[in-house]
């Protein structure tokens, strides 16, 4: 199997960035019409509620792969590293 450490620490990177704009999309006005009697207030209040619920998870969830994906390229380059000391040469 061939990977690249580069693509993967970019690839990490991204989703580290979205991760990033899903936290900042969360904080954006969702106020309601603020009018009295309007039962759409409270209902967006309840909606906006559960999607930024969902919203902050998903960039949990992102943002772990964003970490696991680097981690995993720094873990084959230290390898690759360790492996042309051990050999004195570069494999690939």
């Amino acid at each position: 199997m061939d990977v690249s450490p580069g693509q993967l620490r970019r690839i990490g990177a991204t989703l580290l960035d979205l991760a990033a704009q899903v936290r900042a999309a969360r904080h954006t006005d969702r106020a309601g019409p603020a009018e009295p009697g309007w039962a759409t207030d409270t209902a967006l209040g309840i909606q906006a509620g559960a999607w930024d619920a969902y919203l902050a998870g998903l960039a949990g969830r992102l943002a772990a792969a964003g970490d696991g994906l680097v981690s995993a390229a720094q873990g084959y380059e230290a390898a690759d590293s360790h492996a042309t000391v051990r050999l004195g040469r570069r494999l690939c």
